[in-house]
């Protein structure tokens, strides 16, 4: 099986290569809101939220789908991302709250903020990111190939061996 993986880059300059699971964008403080510009297929939109996780499907069962993402299949080669709570006017609705990026596409999100930060694969590696600093993510160049791992095969009832007593 080969695992895509993601790369992101800070204002051009790459970042990490052969992220795994995810990405969260977001600000300094957990109380603080985060706010960026999205950019997703020619669509921009100015955002306010908890932050952003992207990655690529083997990151889609844990953080992205509890913030209301899907599970990807572990063989796909998209990257999705996923607002966190995001903030809403009234009467407006929200163009870019989740999607997926084909391995031709990339994300950008440019920082609102001062005291942003991006955390890579878990916390412990941590960026910080400023006001005006444009990321981009997309798929990454080098995947990861899990040797000995045979897929699963479903058996159905007519296919059950009998048991000889």
């Amino acid at each position: 099986i080969s695992l895509t993986r993601m790369q992101v880059e800070r204002n051009g300059v790459v970042l990490a290569r052969r992220i795994l699971n995810e990405v969260l964008f977001c600000a300094a403080s957990p109380a603080a809101t985060t706010r960026y510009i999205l950019e997703h297929r020619g669509v921009r939109e100015d955002q306010k939220s908890s932050g952003i996780w992207i990655g690529p499907a083997a990151g889609s069962t844990a953080a992205q789908r509890s913030a209301g993402g899907r599970v990807l299949a572990l063989g796909s080669t998209k990257l999705q991302f996923v607002v966190r709570e995001p903030y809403t006017p009234p009467g407006q609705a929200m163009k870019l709250p989740r999607g997926l990026c084909q391995s031709s596409e990339s994300l950008c999100v440019r920082s609102k903020m001062s005291d942003g930060r991006l955390y890579i694969d878990g916390p412990h590696e941590v960026h910080v990111v400023e006001h005006g600093d444009v990321l981009t993510f997309a798929t990454g160049r080098d995947p990861l190939t899990l040797l000995g791992i045979v897929r699963r095969r479903t058996v159905r009832p007519s296919q059950t061996p009998a048991v000889l007593t």
